[in-house]
């Protein structure tokens, strides 16, 4: 499997706010939007990106069904 990235800051910011990160172990992407122009929104979608990705890698040592049931519950 090959992943490829981009994002863009768009017409209006100087700086990305976008968090993305891959666990090809895991089988997933995740990308979380930055909140434009809101204090720290940068950080906040990197933890958001974080978070999830430990979720998810918790979750994988779990049933299938408690997998969905996790992902559900976000």
């Amino acid at each position: 499997m090959e992943i490829v990235a981009h994002s863009d800051t768009g017409r209006v910011r100087r700086n990305n706010e976008d968090a993305y990160a891959f666990d090809p172990d895991a089988g997933v992407a995740v990308l979380a939007d930055g909140m434009g122009g809101l204090e720290a929104g940068e950080i906040a979608s990197r933890i958001a990106v974080e978070t999830i990705l430990v979720g998810l890698r918790e979750a994988k040592r779990l049933s299938d069904a408690t997998v969905v049931a996790v992902i559900a519950e976000a």
